[in-house]
């Protein structure tokens, strides 16, 4: 007569080996969302670097720009990570313009970026 014990191969629940293998191949799978994460933190912090860098261009043209007419600039200023050129030149093709050109440098993760905003300004 057979026991009513358990029987070994009929109870359910997975077995150590199959759950090594579950987590390893949900391992691999997050090894690419990790990665995307990782990138997208990069990307973001590159654009607000950007975004940061034209701030101060623009910040700086409107320097050049309350400088009156006639006041030619050639200038450098280090603004804590920024390396800000700044140059105001009579422009070639009329005499009542003067071209304002702001070159922004600074470094990244991904080396040195630069940044160039140029407009025009007129006599008053």
């Amino acid at each position: 007569m057979k026991g009513n014990g358990p029987n070994p191969r009929r109870e359910g629940g997975f077995s150590l080996i199959e759950t090594l293998i579950v987590l390893t191949v949900l391992a691999l799978a997050m090894l690419p969302l990790a990665s995307t994460q990782f990138s997208s933190r990069r990307t973001i912090t590159q654009a607000d670097r950007q975004t940061q860098a034209m701030q101060v261009a623009v910040e700086q043209i409107e320097r050049a720009r309350m400088g009156g007419f006639g006041s030619a600039i050639l200038d450098t200023i280090q603004d804590g990570e920024y390396e800000i050129f700044t140059q105001v030149v009579p422009d070639t093709t009329n005499p009542f313009l003067e071209e304002v050109q702001i070159v922004v440098n600074w470094d990244n993760a991904s080396g040195a970026q630069s940044l160039t905003v140029s407009t025009k300004r007129a006599s008053r």
